[in-house]
């Protein structure tokens, strides 16, 4: 997998061929490439983009360099922000579960309508409440899904239209025998 963020940092400093545009000169080729791939970010304490606003500048960039598939390989929205720098905000609440929600069926909406074939959300709490699914309480005090679910005595709250959007025809079903 070659792998990218979602957007191209410009050049950097000191290289020698003067790239001001990173993908295209550090794409291998074809004959070492299977995947590509990119990450991207919707954070919530510097105002919402879309999933198409993050995405679609590298995927049309992407597939001006090469027909392989294309994949997003970390991809989260946040709702909590750790970060002291950040702007205070009431209980550091950027955006609601419901507003996560809908960005969530969104982004979506957006991979399948632009073929995108693999999706890996970033599940964690780091800067901002990224995940999709958690144990709320002492074990993750920012878990904020929309949608409770109870698995083996342990309740997690989770997010709908995640569950939704990976269980869509669209995706290939997991193999449970893995």
């Amino acid at each position: 997998v070659f792998s990218v963020n979602s957007s191209d940092y410009g050049q950097p400093a000191g290289c020698a061929n003067g790239a001001s545009d990173i993908v295209p000169h550090i794409f291998p080729g074809d004959a070492y490439v299977d995947w590509v791939g990119i990450d991207g970010y919707d954070w919530a304490d510097r105002g919402t983009a879309s999933a198409r606003t993050i995405f679609d500048p590298m995927v049309t960039k992407l597939r001006g360099l090469t027909t392989k598939p294309i994949g997003i390989n970390e991809v989260a929205t946040g709702t909590v922000t750790q970060n002291v720098e950040a702007p205070v905000q009431p209980l550091n609440v950027f955006r609601t579960p419901a507003q996560k929600a809908a960005w969530i069926a969104d982004y979506f909406a957006y991979i399948q309508s632009v073929n995108i074939r693999m999706s890996l959300w970033f599940n964690d709490d780091k800067e901002e409440d990224w995940s999709v699914f958690s144990e709320p309480g002492v074990v993750d005090p920012q878990s904020l899904g929309d949608c409770p679910v109870t698995d083996g005595g342990t309740t997690y709250n989770t997010y709908c239209e995640y569950k939704t959007g990976v269980s869509s025809k669209y995706f290939t079903a997991p193999h449970r025998s893995n």
